[in-house]
């Protein structure tokens, strides 16, 4: 089991166990959210599901809405540059519609002839695991032809990125780049 107790405003205390040890961890913070990440990549390397947490109020958890919520706040965080990616493409078509969400995590562009998705995978939807998200894109003909896709590490164990890792997101989604636009641009012009 994981214990969360806030002390103060800003600082938290982490207890947890393994082989009858305990440990502590004090956390300095701006914002809970930053505490439930650290809790997070405890609970995930000890595969531990239990996680109690006590500030003023007790709220006990499992694992997955924990989890969870780490997935939601990496959406919150590349939402607007994966839907500013979409628009970029669309810019070099004439036929377009809007970007527009089709789930929590996808969000896709009609070109007039291929429908491009840019979306965060998630570990426990697709693998029942707490690893984390990745991203992905996937250009696909209204025939149903794969035209094009960008799934960095995709079948590998390094597709997914711990979803409380910012550093490692963020160096994830900068492989999609402005070259990445245009390879993709040409790709669904060049699709008969």
């Amino acid at each position: 089991m994981i214990e969360v107790n806030y002390i103060e405003d800003g600082l938290a205390r982490i207890v947890w166990e393994t082989d009858e040890q305990e440990h502590e961890d004090i956390v300095h913070f701006e914002d809970k959210d930053e505490v439930e990440l650290e809790v997070l990549k405890i609970a995930v390397e000890l595969g531990d599901q239990d996680i109690v947490i006590y500030g003023g109020e007790y709220d006990y958890l499992e694992l997955e809405d924990v989890y969870l919520e780490a997935v939601d706040q990496a959406k919150e965080r590349f939402e607007g540059r994966m839907r500013a990616f979409l628009e970029e493409v669309a810019t070099h078509f004439d036929d377009t519609g809007e970007v527009f969400d089709t789930s929590a995590y996808r969000w896709e562009l009609d070109t007039g002839k291929v429908m491009v998705s840019f979306y965060i995978p998630e570990s426990f939807e697709y693998e029942g695991t707490f690893e984390g998200v990745g991203f992905a894109l996937d250009a696909i003909s209204h025939k149903g032809k794969m035209v094009g896709e960008m799934k960095p590490y995709n079948y590998t164990e390094d597709f997914w990125v711990p979803a409380w890792d910012l550093d490692a997101l963020e160096q994830r989604f900068s492989l999609f780049t402005e070259e990445t636009i245009h390879e993709l641009v040409e790709l669904v012009k060049n699709h008969e």
